[in-house]
């Protein structure tokens, strides 16, 4: 399990990185396009739009895999060390049926979105499916945060 999150954190964090770097450039380029031309990139501040989304999501997910995440610590010291372990599985294997359900919801979403998307537009729609796999994603990484958390006792292991 470790592996597979090693593995996948490997492939998100690349993914948000050339997105992060397609921005940069697009931006750039639309910067010059502007000053130099007097026009635009046509589409590109639409795209910039869902980079943005991109990295911020993987960046979520990538968060969540090294517990960087915003969580609720202020009882933490208020809890037992004995119940923490047990408390940190439970929260974690919450948080992914949230995540599931919320990525299923988009899932439904982006289906009608897509069933409606006009004529030429099927590509903005395309973009838009960086919700509900970024959820899934989430998903998936907090419940293998919990399993990991199951069965090896130190944490960040």
């Amino acid at each position: 399990m470790i592996r597979l999150e090693r593995i996948l954190a490997r492939i998100e964090a690349g993914i948000a990185v050339l997105a992060f770097a397609t921005m940069v450039l697009l931006s750039v380029l639309q910067v010059l396009a502007r000053n130099l031309f007097d026009t635009g990139l046509p589409g590109v501040d639409l795209l910039l739009r869902y980079l943005v989304l991109v990295v911020t999501f993987l960046g979520a997910v990538l968060a969540v895999r090294e517990r960087r995440h915003i969580r609720l610590d202020a009882a933490a010291g208020l809890i037992p060390a004995g119940w923490r372990r047990p408390l940190g599985i439970l929260f974690d294997g919450l948080s992914a049926l949230v995540c599931a359900l919320l990525a299923w919801a988009a899932v439904r979403y982006w289906m009608e979105a897509w069933r409606y998307a006009a004529a030429g537009r099927q590509w903005l729609t395309a973009l838009s499916l960086i919700l509900p796999v970024s959820l899934a994603l989430l998903a998936l990484h907090f419940l293998l945060r919990a399993a990991i958390t199951a069965r090896h006792p130190e944490p960040g292991t």
